[in-house]
């Protein structure tokens, strides 16, 4: 009995043993769940939402720059769209390259039909080897001849001077033989492979340019430097054609030029400053007073008074003509005719 209560005491304290045990392993095993949570799938998880979170910023960062992107692309097309537009609407002031031919071709056009003869008509050198893509710009040099109202008729015909693509500079005229001139200009031509041929535009530009020489004009005529207003008011005639104050302008500069040439005794300069004053307005008073005190003989300037103060009706007032430095104030002014 006393064997069975000894075995009976141990099994009960064995009992004791491994409850005590089965108690520890599952404390054991419960911190284990606990640590390996804490730190692994917990940390995990919390890992895992800040990617969910970064992703989610991510994205909407993404939408941002996509919609920015879309916005950019749109605002770039409209530009483009725009550019494009002013392109050819700009390029409708240019020449086609079969407009600028049939230009060149009608100043054979408009000699032959003024009895002008074209001596040469050259391309001039371009200022920069590679051709333009856009545009391109073509300059000619024109040198003709014939009388001066042959001249003055040609130059008259040759109304695309006024166009807005085409450019006349350097024109000049001088006497080369007895009744015969030689008249020389530059010719520039603005043409583009965009322009469409519909017509050209002759406003803003041409009225830039004609502005630009009435002042240049201007201020010739106030230095009396008579050449060259004779040059400008020549180019201004090739603008506008029909200017009826450039023309007189033009005879009172031929007129003026020529008193000041006969007043230094230049009188066989000044005898072709009056006949190219007779030839803009044929009857001029002035003028042939001035061509025949030219051509007096012995007389070589206005300063003999028979030359100087002939009888005859006065002449209609030029407010463009101007009393030669030195002329006599005693005598009339303009001269009157015989």
């Amino acid at each position: 009995m006393n064997q069975l209560e000894g075995l009976r005491e141990k099994l009960i304290e064995g009992e004791r043993t491994y409850t005590f045990v089965a108690i520890g392993l599952i404390f054991v095993i419960g911190l284990a769940y606990i640590l390996f949570f804490q730190f692994g799938i917990a940390a995990q998880m919390k890992r895992r939402q800040q990617v969910l979170a970064d992703l989610a910023v991510a994205r909407n960062e993404l939408l941002k720059m996509r919609k920015v992107q879309e916005e950019a692309l749109a605002g770039l097309q409209k530009q483009v769209d725009q550019a494009q537009k002013q392109l050819v609407e700009v390029a409708q002031s240019f020449l086609t390259e079969a407009q600028a031919a049939k230009i060149l071709d009608r100043l054979y056009q408009y000699a032959s039909e003024s009895g002008t003869v074209i001596q040469n008509l050259e391309a001039l050198p371009r200022g920069e080897e590679a051709k333009p893509t856009v545009y391109d710009v073509r300059s000619f040099r024109l040198q003709a001849q014939g009388t001066m109202p042959q001249l003055t008729d040609f130059v008259m015909r040759f109304k695309e001077a006024k166009q807005e693509a085409v450019q006349v500079s350097n024109v000049n005229i001088v006497q080369e033989e007895q009744g015969l001139y030689a008249l020389t200009m530059d010719i520039t031509l603005y043409t583009s492979p965009y322009a469409r041929g519909k017509g050209i535009s002759s406003g803003a530009k041409a009225g830039e340019n004609l502005q630009q020489l009435y002042r240049s004009l201007n201020a010739a005529w106030d230095a009396e430097n008579w050449q060259q207003a004779i040059q400008l008011l020549t180019q201004i005639l090739t603008y506008d054609p029909e200017a009826a104050q450039a023309r007189e302008r033009l005879y009172a500069a031929h007129v003026n030029y020529g008193f000041a040439l006969l007043k230094k005794g230049n009188t066989q300069e000044a005898a072709v400053q009056f006949s190219l004053a007779l030839a803009v307005k044929p009857g001029g008073v002035e003028a042939l007073v001035g061509l025949r005190q030219a051509n007096a003989t012995p007389a070589a300037s206005p300063e003999t008074p028979s030359q100087a103060t002939p009888q005859g009706p006065v002449p209609t007032a030029n407010p463009y003509l101007v009393r030669p430095k030195g002329w006599p104030t005693d005598w009339p002014w303009p001269p009157r005719g015989q």
